[in-house]
């Protein structure tokens, strides 16, 4: 039986490559294969926004000799409250080996974090890693809820993905293939879900009001207008040029489109946005819209964009939102709210603990924040 005085929580070094990724395979089940060096390298060692790579990558282990038997990982970032800027970290990747839960793995993976992490973020997250902070003294913010527009979903993907969720409990399972088994259930879903984007939409034809451009490169353009967007919001995280190109266009497996919204030469919308892998379900994703907050115009344009973009190649489009204007703007397409996150923050400083406090209820979080938009096979 492993004991917990055994265990060394340590920083990742380029030596526990080799052991990592069999701690992977044995772990994330059909994740794994998404959890590659190539994903690795990207997060853990070329994020620009780390200023200590030099220690290691942002990932801390747990070992019992040298077998890896619980990680943590550090998607580091910078946050503006109020426009200004403070250091911070999402965690990410949490996993302890079976073997091994109930020692208080994970706690410690987080307190040796928060002796270099001075302020650490979740959006999603398992109840596991909830507890986790909630003992670490959290503060919770404001809901975060995820949205879907099913304009064309189908019976074998409401089928698919109730039979991913059985695997969850053994009851579940047997109510679960019960229903799918009898092919009206999945059915009637999909055609209510279908009926629903067809009857609750936004009708507007707001595209016709702006220039359309598909874009590759974020530009001095694209950063004055962030720069000027964060002055309406209370609360965002980093979405500079230099993080946002590290961000989308080296981010390996998965592939974005970029598109902005202009009047003349005045950008007043971005929308990313990708098509999902083979491996998941047949969804488009929203993952990330910026305008200013006040300008409802330009959030519907841009939900009419991402549906044009994304509709024909997806049965069903996902997005985000934490704040009242894109939620309202969702409604207006025809979007349906489907879970609800509510993110929580770990502070160890009083001083930024105190201006934390008062930002609970005033953040930008969409697909892009955390590592909310990975491929998540199903």
């Amino acid at each position: 039986m492993p004991n917990q005085n055994d265990i060394i929580i340590r920083r990742a070094q380029a030596e526990d490559a080799a052991a990592l990724q069999r701690f992977i395979q044995k772990n994330y089940g059909i994740g794994a294969d998404f959890k590659g060096p190539d994903r690795i390298e990207w997060q853990f060692l070329n994020n620009p926004a780390t200023e200590d790579i030099e220690k290691g990558a942002t990932m801390w282990l747990a070992l019992r000799g040298s077998l890896i038997v619980g990680q943590m990982g550090v998607q580091d970032c910078k946050i503006y409250l109020d426009q200004r800027a403070y250091t911070a970290g999402w965690i990410v990747d949490v996993m302890v080996d079976a073997e091994c839960r109930g020692m208080g793995v994970g706690h410690a993976l987080h307190s040796a974090i928060m002796k270099e992490r001075p302020i650490l973020m979740t959006l999603t997250m398992a109840e596991a890693t909830r507890r986790i902070a909630a003992k670490a003294g959290c503060l919770t913010l404001a809901p975060t809820r995820q949205w879907i527009r099913a304009h064309n979903v189908s019976y074998k993907t409401v089928a698919r993905f109730l039979a991913y969720k059985a695997q969850y409990g053994k009851n579940r399972k047997l109510a679960v293939n019960l229903f799918i088994k009898s092919m009206f259930g999945p059915w009637l879903v999909a055609a209510s879900l279908r009926t629903w984007a067809r009857f609750h939409r936004n009708n507007s034809t707001r595209l016709d009001n702006y220039e359309i451009e598909e874009f590759q490169t974020f530009d001095a353009d694209f950063a004055a207008f962030v720069n000027d967007v964060q002055k309406t919001i209370g609360a965002i995280a980093d979405r500079s040029p230099e993080t946002v190109t590290w961000r989308y266009n080296s981010i390996p497996q998965l592939k974005y489109r970029k598109f902005l919204l202009r009047k003349g030469a005045e950008i007043r919308g971005c929308l990313i946005c990708r098509i999902c892998d083979p491996a998941e379900l047949p969804a488009g994703i929203v993952t990330d819209v910026i305008a200013y907050q006040d300008d409802d115009d330009a959030h519907d344009a841009l939900l009419e964009l991402a549906q044009s973009v994304l509709n024909s190649e997806s049965e069903f489009l996902e997005a985000a939102a934490s704040t009242p204007q894109m939620s309202r703007a969702l409604k207006r397409a025809g979007f349906i709210a489907t879970r609800t996150m509510r993110p929580t923050i770990v502070c160890s400083d009083t001083a930024t603990r105190a201006i934390l406090e008062n930002h609970l209820d005033d953040w930008h979080f969409t697909k892009a924040d955390h590592d909310w938009d990975q491929i998540h096979p199903v």
